[in-house]
Parts: C-alpha cells; structure tokens; sequence
C-alpha cells in the first residue's frame, strides 16, 4: 500500500450504526471539507485545503493529493497541524524578521 493510499484510509470519515426514532440508521462524522464551510469563523479557513494540498508532498516534490482527497478527509485537526506547519515554512525566517524589524 502506498503512503498516499495508508494515509487516505486512516483519514476516513468515521461511521457508526444506531437508532434514529426507532430507525436503525448510520451515522457518519463530516468531512474536513464540510467542517470547513460549516465553521468558517476566519477568512483563512477558506485556505487550509488549497494550501495542505499544495504543501503536503511526496519525496518527488510534488503533492501527493489533491483538494479533493483533502476535502473528503474525515478528521480536520491533522489538516490544520499540517496548514500551521505548511503557513509557519511559509513566512519568514527568524533572522529575516530580525532583519525586516531593524528596516522598520
């Protein structure tokens, strides 16, 4: 199996069976897309998926998944571990913010 694919299948969204009104039924926990847009409390949050699928990559350099496999992601915390790692790369070095501080 590989990487990409372990990773996809521990990421699936959740499901259990119980009674709704006397229904059996299943329930399923939402996906970090839906999680997203149903709790879109920052204008930020609108670029976690966009940003965890271009900084999540493979040895090669290149993403290993798409908007949509991350969209489909069953759990949202290890996508916003992975967007404060991805955003924190992203910004400036400690010596380069000593640098832009002494410029101000």
């Amino acid at each position: 199996m590989s990487a990409r694919d372990a990773i996809l299948a521990a990421a699936k969204v959740p499901e259990e069976t119980g009674e709704l009104l006397g229904q059996k039924v299943t329930f399923r926990g939402l996906t970090a897309g839906e999680q997203t847009e149903l709790f879109d409390g920052r204008p930020m949050r609108k670029l976690l998926i966009p940003v965890c699928a271009l900084g999540i990559v493979g040895d090669d350099g290149k993403p290993l998944f798409s908007e949509k496999d991350l969209t489909a992601f069953g759990k949202l915390g290890p996508l916003e571990d992975a967007f404060a790692r991805i955003v924190r790369l992203t910004g400036p070095t400690e010596e380069e913010e000593a640098n832009l501080e002494k410029k101000s």
